[in-house]
């Protein structure tokens, strides 16, 4: 399809479908993209320039609905300020470790998250060709989500000149200290526990015209698209400013607000837009995933899971997962295995519980890393091509992989949002850092696209997205303390018992499934194989199924 019949399809869209109801369900699967790195690798895919929203083929779209997507979050679609990331020697070090050929001149993109102002980047388009995009997601079944950060702007933001009072200053005077402030007294972004971010400008929560004027961004993305990512979004809860600014606000004559932000903003863009959906970015301390819940959050990030998964302590993830159960923030949980500030799981995954992680990162970027653990296949030397990795690749001779599959099955059939990120399923192993256009190029490994396209069909069912969640005990057996196991049901009409193996060894034991339908034999099915399995009624309601699972390996089920 040309470009300007791309237009024209995308024109009629934003017309006919714009503002069309899309129903998603509860909990909801979504796929972020690198906007500027994904529109260069389209770029390359069909030999042609695709540099614009508009330029981009339907069919892109099309097959992540295909795969039970109901979000899509284009992440880095706003203004950006000045790019100084070209001239930054840590930047231009970091390219040149992760890409063998960096050109920093043409590979250095500025990071999305330094903010100029929300008006989409012209190189990618305009605010009407974002209406065009939702709408085209529309018109397929999936919603558009957007970012928004909160904590600071980028250093140039024409609020800096306009209306300082929206930002933390120092309360001396010149020359100031250049860790924290840049040269007009504007205090560097940055949050409790974070250094600063010198390509960001700390914006002033305590100042009520800051507020408003947030507000008004906000409403401005709610008017473009179905739902926002918030980035780092703890950050602006008064506890933690005034941690980190208190001292300094105060001397300006600011004082604790009476009211949290989100709490006073998240209501008055529900009553303007009620179906527009709140993710926060944010991280388990101080109890911030309930109190951003209870703020007006949809969903917060739950990241403890992928922590005790990377560790590989079956007891540990265990009790969190028996803890996170009863707690407010659990079927409000967005669960994921990487993104973009998180490393690949193919790449986290591959060492041995007790090793060491790489993190994405050659030996050029510190000396605990083999010269090739990033590129090599698991932690083994059977299976060192990707493409040949379909019919090389097992549980047995490439763990590391399915170390990584295993934790997406955990992570993504957890109550919740479940959100994968741009060629997750392609196996990519090299880190799409978000201040570059590419990564360094690789081969998709077909043996984790293979296991992508077959847990996607399964866990897009009704009883992963809309259902009832139970936590189930496996017994029986000396092993049996190596399986996890829970069990989904859907108004009795949808069912699946989820089998986790996430040891190096052989498990078994038994399972009672207390809401199995029937009497006399009935059938379940195995979804990964499609092995079908006659079995007793009553026996699975009384002593249970016997499941058997080998290392790295799960088991989903469907039961009457």
């Amino acid at each position: 399809m040309g470009r300007g019949v791309g237009v024209l399809v995308l024109a009629f869209l934003a017309t006919a479908c714009i503002g069309a109801t899309v129903t998603t369900p509860a909990m909801p699967l979504m796929y972020e993209i690198s906007t500027r790195p994904w529109l260069y690798s389209l770029s390359l895919k069909y030999g042609k320039n695709i540099s614009t929203l508009s330029q981009i083929p339907v069919a892109e779209f099309q097959a992540l609905a295909d795969q039970g997507i109901n979000y899509v979050w284009m992440m880095g679609i706003w203004e950006l300020g000045v790019n100084n990331d070209k001239s930054n020697s840590d930047i231009i070090s970091t390219c040149k470790c992760l890409m063998d050929d960096c050109v920093p001149e043409d590979d250095i993109i500025g990071s999305p998250y330094a903010v100029h102002q929300y008006i989409p980047n012209s190189q990618l388009g305009s605010a009407d060709d974002v209406s065009a995009l939702r709408a085209t997601l529309n018109s397929i079944g999936m919603k558009l989500m957007l970012d928004f950060v909160p904590n600071h702007s980028s250093i140039d933001s024409p609020w800096i000149t306009n209306n300082i009072t929206y930002y933390v200053r120092s309360p001396g005077s010149p020359p100031y200290d250049d860790y924290t402030y840049m040269s007009n007294g504007v205090a560097y972004g940055s949050c409790i526990y974070c250094t600063p971010w010198t390509d960001t400008a700390q914006l002033n929560y305590w100042d009520s015209g800051a507020r408003d004027n947030m507000l008004q961004q906000i409403m401005t993305i709610a008017s473009l698209a179905d739902a926002v990512r918030c980035d780092m979004a703890h950050c602006i809860l008064n506890s933690n400013i005034n941690t980190q600014w208190g001292t300094i606000l105060n001397s300006w004559g600011y004082t604790w607000p009476s009211s949290e932000f989100w709490a006073w903003a998240i209501p008055q863009v529900k009553a303007k837009y009620p179906n527009f959906i709140f993710l926060a970015e944010t991280y388990d301390f101080n109890d911030q995933l309930n109190i951003l819940i209870n703020q007006g959050f949809d969903f917060v990030y739950e990241k403890t899971i992928l922590d005790r998964l990377k560790q590989c302590d079956l007891d540990e993830i265990r009790n969190w997962i028996t803890y996170a159960e009863t707690q407010t923030f659990w079927k409000h949980s967005a669960h994921f295995v990487e993104n973009h500030d998180e490393d690949r799981s193919a790449n986290v995954f591959s060492y041995n519980c007790d090793q060491v992680m790489c993190g994405g990162y050659p030996d050029c970027c510190g000396s605990i890393c083999p010269a090739d653990g990033y590129s090599s296949c698991c932690d083994c030397n059977t299976c060192n091509d990707a493409a040949n990795s379909a019919s090389c690749c097992s549980a047995t001779n490439c763990p590391g992989r399915s170390r990584a599959h295993m934790a997406a099955v955990v992570s993504m059939t957890l109550p919740g949002m479940r959100f994968f990120f741009q060629d997750q399923w392609e196996g990519y192993e090299n880190k799409l850092d978000v201040h570059f256009r590419r990564a360094q190029p690789e081969t998709p490994w077909t043996y984790t696209s293979d296991f992508y396209t077959k847990f996607n069909a399964i866990v897009k069912d009704s009883a992963f997205t809309s259902g009832t969640w139970t936590y189930l005990s496996v017994t029986g057996t000396t092993d049996c303390w190596r399986l996890m196991a829970w069990k989904w049901n859907y108004n009795g009409s949808s069912k699946r018992l989820v089998v986790v193996n996430f040891s190096d060894t052989s498990g078994s034991g038994y399972i009672v499934l207390s809401d199995v339908s029937g009497s006399g034999t009935v059938t379940i099915t195995e979804l990964f194989t499609g092995t079908q399995y006659q079995r007793s009624a009553e026996d699975l309601r009384s002593t249970g199924l016997i499941v058997v699972v080998s290392p790295w390996s799960s088991q989903i089920f469907q039961y009457p």
